[in-house]
């Protein structure tokens, strides 16, 4: 049906202009057509509103109001990496309880999608997400509709079901608590129910949230290098090390927490000093020399930032922080470690608004072994959308064979947030994977390995450093990309 779309100029609280569109009302209902730039590969597509209910679309997800039900749709095959036709989309998830009858779109912009009930309002966003926020008190239930999820796991109302195509996660926003959340017990693993007081917020989220970007991971210089001290003999040695880091695909230098001064222990202040940046360098002198360095090389320099340090801040208030110290240190982005810094509605604005300052083409790192507040046990981690790399591991539970499913649903991104994915070898003997199985079975998920300046001189250090399985992934790739297997070497065989 052809629409005629009124299109507005609205000025945002950030001085920007978003482009709005406004449908022309017909008898056969209304189209909306998001206009504006997508995010990081990720924008809403527009609504529908006709006569038997509501319909919104995202990139990788597609949601239907009708009758008494709310159908959950993801539009990325995963493991295939392809989107879904319109007769193939696979229905995920499916929401009951709700009073529908007067649904109506609300807003439409590139960045999201208002839908308003009597009981409550609904945002779809970009990356595949979907809160609904009370407006009094109502109650729903949840049921997952993947048959038989390779992975799942539950810790109170948070819930995430998945198998290698598609995901389904529930999980409380920022105004709720333990104490105050009424979540029932079901006698089903694949059934959620809560009832919101008013101003209460729930996210369900379906995804993958868009295609996973191999150009990223094969044809340019995907990896990092973490450089774990400041000590003039360890600058001397990233130095000369940096051509031959190059000339492996190295495009990124993290400065790791030794080049800090205090910054685990929290002897320095944190936060803002006298309006500076407040993370102390050891030795300043010899940390720019290395970052010098490093940009004649054309790498990027990677900051190593403590979320939680921060948590007790609005996200607003952190992003004006590591605007200042990057801009003090001349880098270009973050490792951000522990980086959950609250509910998961804040860790989402403070990764978007990160992402929208550093730009869509540079990397973004995130190592969140802890996914949900006082969680380790390895659910998807809706914030690591907007970041290129992911770390996992290190305090997982014990992982002792290459075809554990952590390494797949966790340490993995493809097929989940889309991020490059990394495992890092546990500590304290939680994990018995070796650094060089670990970096093969990450190759073969469409993943990298992690080198740290620590490694340098050990007998596995030339294995790492060239990483032969990145490599022959790559040479595959590169041979012809139109017929390049999607599909990672899951579970691993070595053979194939």
């Amino acid at each position: 049906m052809n629409q005629e779309i009124s299109i507005k100029h609205v000025p945002r609280n950030d001085g920007q202009i978003e482009i709005v569109s406004y449908p022309i009302e017909t008898v056969h209902g209304q189209k909306f057509i998001a206009h504006g730039p997508d995010e990081y590969g990720m924008q809403v597509r527009g609504g529908n509103q006709y006569p038997e209910g509501v319909s919104a679309a995202s990139t990788g997800s597609f949601v239907v109001f009708e009758d008494d039900e709310i159908h959950l749709y993801g539009l990325v095959d995963g493991l295939a990496n392809v989107y879904y036709t319109k007769n193939t989309r696979r229905l995920l998830g499916r929401i009951t309880g709700l009073d529908l009858r007067h649904a109506r779109i609300d807003y439409v912009s590139s960045g999201e999608c208002i839908i308003k009930i009597k009981q409550a309002k609904f945002s779809i966003e970009p990356d595949g997400v979907m809160t609904i926020e009370a407006k009094r008190e109502c109650t729903y239930w949840l049921d997952c509709l993947i048959d038989k999820p390779e992975w799942y796991k539950s810790y109170g109302p948070f819930k995430d079901w998945r198998d290698q195509s598609n995901y389904l996660l529930h999980y409380p926003g920022d105004n709720t608590t333990d104490d105050d959340f009424k979540c029932f017990k079901s006698p089903s693993d694949s059934r959620v129910g809560c009832t919101l007081r008013p101003g209460q917020r729930v996210l369900f989220a379906v995804g993958p949230p868009k295609l996973f970007d191999f150009e990223r991971l094969y044809t340019g210089s995907p990896r990092l290098y973490f450089s774990l001290s400041s000590d003039p003999a360890g600058v001397d040695r990233d130095i000369a090390m940096l051509p031959e880091l190059e000339g492996n695909r190295v495009g990124t230098v993290v400065i790791f927490h030794g080049h800090y001064n205090g910054l685990l222990k929290g002897a320095q202040p944190l936060g803002f000093d006298n309006g500076a940046p407040a993370y102390y360098m050891t030795r300043p002198t010899e940390t720019q020399r290395l970052i010098r360095a490093a940009k004649v090389e054309g790498m990027n320099i990677a900051l190593y930032f403590q979320g939680k340090h921060y948590a007790h801040l609005p996200a607003t208030e952190i992003l004006s922080y590591i605007e200042l110290f990057l801009a003090e240190h001349d880098a270009d982005t973050l490792y951000l470690d522990n980086a959950i810094v609250g509910p998961v509605d804040k860790n989402r604005a403070l990764m978007r608004g990160i992402r929208k300052l550093i730009g869509d083409d540079m990397p973004l790192i995130s190592h969140s072994t802890a996914s949900a507040p006082g969680n380790l046990n390895g659910m998807l981690c809706l914030p690591d959308i907007w970041a290129s790399h992911t770390i996992a591991g290190e305090l997982a539970d014990a992982i002792s064979t290459i075809d554990d499913p952590y390494l797949r649903f966790k340490s993995s991104g493809f097929g989940n947030t889309q991020a490059m994915g990394h495992h890092k070898c546990g500590k304290d003997g939680l994990s018995g994977i070796d650094i060089l199985d670990g970096s093969r079975v990450m190759a073969g998920l469409h993943g990298l390995s992690r080198m740290r300046s620590s490694d340098i001189g050990k007998d596995y250090w030339d294995d790492l450093l060239v990483d032969w399985w990145y490599r022959y992934q790559r040479g595959v790739y590169l041979s012809d990309p139109a017929t390049f297997k999607a599909e990672p070497n899951w579970p691993p065989d070595w053979e194939a």
